[in-house]
């Protein structure tokens, strides 16, 4: 599988040498091989969106490396390389969104890297048929869109030209349950294909169901990372950071302060149904 971007020491400090210095990013390593989804979690302020923005060169590392492939992203001749291979979809729509109307938006980085005209057109029209959209809607006027119709445009504007690793701030945040559920399929089927995806959510039941590994982030440091399940089970870590366990960890605690015995080998709500299940006494005459 191989390491596709990896953060190596990374520190770095806003207003750097002024009275006003804060040190948003203190040491912090991490990696995403290729395939694979990976969550980065902790409460407002840990540095979280501060990673995310040297991922794409947005931010160049004061301390410490960002490599693509091995190869520092400072060693790159030119930035736009690093910005074709790494896409980032930002927290608040209204900083990503600068077109006039909808097919323009979706279709700007896929003019800026090469596309035709004709392979644009066609590949708008793909993207706003697999949210559910007609193709017409690209002819709306960005101003005038929802909140949620402007989250789901940006998001349309990052993965159109296909870049190898997908950086997501927040991606579902505003959507109704319909929307959220199709950017959530987008995100699995992209990594299904082979490429990486790095999202930023306070929503542990989404990042439950969707990221592979997650590291848990708080006052810029990285104090928790692994497999997503287990993480997750820590859910004292998790509350001190102010964030929420999934349902199912929060359902878990709750039978066991009812001295309901639960072992301790279940990371999922499938795992719990069927484990639930299995308790049910056998009714006479009856097989379950």
């Amino acid at each position: 599988m191989g390491k596709f971007i990896e953060v190596k020491n990374l520190t770095y400090f806003y207003n750097r040498g002024t009275i006003n210095e804060v040190q948003a990013l203190k040491n912090v390593n991490i990696y995403v091989n290729r395939g694979e989804t990976v969550g980065i979690v902790g409460p407002s302020g840990s540095g979280k969106s501060t990673l995310l923005q040297h991922f794409n060169g947005l931010l160049l590392q004061q301390n410490g490396d960002v490599l693509i492939d091995g190869v520092s992203i400072s060693d790159y001749s030119n930035i736009k390389d690093v910005r074709r291979r790494v896409g980032l979809l930002f927290q608040n729509p209204e900083d990503q969104i600068f077109e006039r109307y909808v097919g323009d938006e979706i279709a700007y980085a896929l003019f800026n890297f090469g596309y035709s005209k004709e392979d644009a057109r066609e590949r708008v029209r793909e993207l706003l048929n697999k949210v559910g959209y007609d193709f017409e809607f690209k002819n709306r006027l960005t101003k005038e869109l929802s909140g949620g119709e402007k989250r789901i445009v940006s998001f349309l504007s990052v993965i159109a030209y296909k870049p190898e690793l997908l950086v997501l701030d927040e991606p579902t945040v505003g959507l109704d349950n319909f929307y959220r559920q199709k950017i959530l399929n987008l995100i699995n089927e992209w990594a299904y294909n082979g490429n990486s995806v790095i999202m930023v959510s306070h929503n542990m039941n989404e990042v439950s169901k969707t990221c592979d590994r997650i590291y848990l982030l708080n006052n810029g440091r990285v104090v928790a990372q692994g497999k997503t399940e287990k993480v997750l089970m820590k859910t004292t870590l998790l509350l001190d950071s102010g964030l929420t366990p999934p349902d199912f960890i929060m359902l878990i605690s709750s039978l066991k302060q009812r001295g309901i015995r639960i072992k301790d080998d279940i990371y999922s709500e499938e795992d719990l149904v069927n484990y639930m299940v299995d308790q049910i006494p056998r009714v006479k005459g009856i097989s379950l």
